[in-house]
């Protein structure tokens, strides 16, 4: 619905234990709305999470998530978990869901089974992947429909204990997917390095290896790619400083390939603390894109936040981002206050900015810029049981 917002009119939330179970319940409803992508009728949500604990140290559960109205006249999704702990090393999971909506019926069911061996010098593990093209769960986000997904990795983390040397991580993994016909979607080819060292900073070099098979034209850089296969590789490094000084920070850069073409990509943040409990967190990031063709892209984008705790229960942050290329500015405020043992207060406000605007209407005259959203959340939990 392109970002805009759509009015709460009420909502709740109960969490508790029934006997051996873990039950928590959430309800929302909101009112009818004209959004740019059509009218919203008046839609009410609720989630049903329950869980149980198994053996020592796993669990099994289902969640239940029901919409009335809204973008269809109902969807359902209904699935099952489980986590287990085997030993000291293994840890399983895995997820089976199903979606129901009108007229539809077959390849509308999602799963995933991961499986993980971690020890302090090894580590190995794949997981599996299954989305069916109409598996449709309304309230959530499912990033791809009709794809079969694996990823495995492969991590060796020594502490040779030498030249200030805390660990070294080596890394190697590759994801990899392709729809049900098996026509391949994309694939990730990953080997890194990091070195952390005793007084916290590290130091971090990587290689990528991207495959991408648009099937649809793909908006970016300034421009439009069209369909088909590409592939490239890019390198990346970074560095982080000393997190214990109160003055600390990092830079990083990706080189290489993107799609077609070059990209170069700078980030660099800086921290500064002052006293105790306030802190400053400026970040900028560049990027420079070339694609045969086409015009050089350029982009920059700024972000400064500021924190200050004035207490173990109070807490404030304030955020605010301007993107060159988007034309747009962002600003996040938040107000916490846990005001008694398992309760909490937050207050948050967001407005979002389009600016630089076109001077082409009696009410942008003056201003050259447009409120694009604008929230205000309240959100209160109270411990019965405390």
């Amino acid at each position: 619905m392109d970002g805009q917002q759509v009015p709460i009119i009420g909502g709740g939330r109960v969490t508790g234990r029934v006997g051996s179970y873990a039950l928590g319940v959430l309800n929302i409803a909101t009112e009818e709305e004209t959004l740019a992508g059509g009218e919203l009728g008046n839609a009410n949500f609720t989630a049903i999470r329950v869980k149980r604990n198994v053996l020592r140290n796993s669990s099994v559960g289902t969640l239940i998530v029901n919409s009335q109205g809204g973008i269809s006249d109902y969807n359902r999704t209904i699935g099952i978990d489980g986590g287990f702990v085997l030993g000291r090393y293994v840890t399983m999971t895995t997820v089976l869901a199903k979606s129901f909506s009108p007229d539809v019926s077959g390849r509308d069911v999602a799963g995933v089974f991961d499986f993980l061996w971690k020890s302090d010098r090894f580590n190995y593990g794949g997981q599996y992947l299954e989305v069916g093209e109409r598996f449709n769960a309304e309230v959530g986000y499912i990033p791809r429909l009709d794809v079969r997904g694996s990823k495995l990795k492969a991590q060796w983390t020594p502490r040779p204990k030498r030249a200030g040397i805390r660990q070294l991580t080596f890394n190697g993994s590759l994801d990899y997917y392709e729809n049900h016909a098996g026509l391949v979607d994309s694939r990730t080819q990953n080997a890194y390095m990091n070195m952390s060292r005793e007084d916290t900073s590290s130091v971090f070099a990587g290689a990528t290896r991207e495959l991408d098979n648009l099937t649809v034209p793909f908006a970016t850089a300034g421009t439009t790619l069209p369909v088909g296969p590409y592939q490239w590789q890019y390198a990346t490094l970074s560095y982080n400083s000393d997190r214990t000084k109160r003055v600390y920070g990092s830079v990083a850069t990706d080189l290489g390939g993107y799609y077609s073409g070059d990209r170069k990509t700078i980030r660099a943040s800086v921290n500064l603390q002052i006293g105790k409990t306030l802190l400053f967190e400026p970040n900028y990031t560049h990027n420079r894109v070339s694609l045969p063709g086409r015009p050089l892209y350029s982009s920059n984008v700024v972000n400064f936040r500021v924190s200050h705790s004035y207490s173990p229960d109070f807490y404030l942050k304030g955020f605010v981002q301007y993107n060159d290329d988007r034309k747009t500015a962002s600003f996040n405020f938040l107000w916490w206050y846990h005001y008694k043992p398992g309760s909490d207060l937050y207050v948050v406000y967001n407005q979002g900015l389009d600016i630089d605007l076109p001077l082409t209407s009696r009410e942008l005259i003056e201003t050259s810029y447009r409120v694009r959203s604008r929230s205000l959340a309240v959100k209160m939990t109270y411990w019965l049981a405390r």
